[in-house]
């Protein structure tokens, strides 16, 4: 499987800023009645938060210019 690995202060605050936006997505979604879609919408949320770790621990993450 992934190594583990201890994040580095900057990883963990990078890691801590994806899940305060994906919360804040998931605030928006919840604001749609319940269906089927709204609760995949929120599966991909939470695979979305655990795939980003997962490539933080693996590539860290890059000073890339935006």
């Amino acid at each position: 499987m992934y190594k583990r690995r201890a994040y580095s202060q900057r990883e963990q605050d990078y890691s801590l800023e994806l899940r305060n936006k994906l919360e804040e997505a998931e605030k928006m979604l919840l604001k749609i009645g319940p269906c089927r879609e709204r609760s995949l919408a929120l599966t991909k949320l939470d695979e979305a938060l655990l795939w980003a770790n997962v490539a933080i621990a693996e590539a860290g993450v890059a000073d890339y210019a935006q």
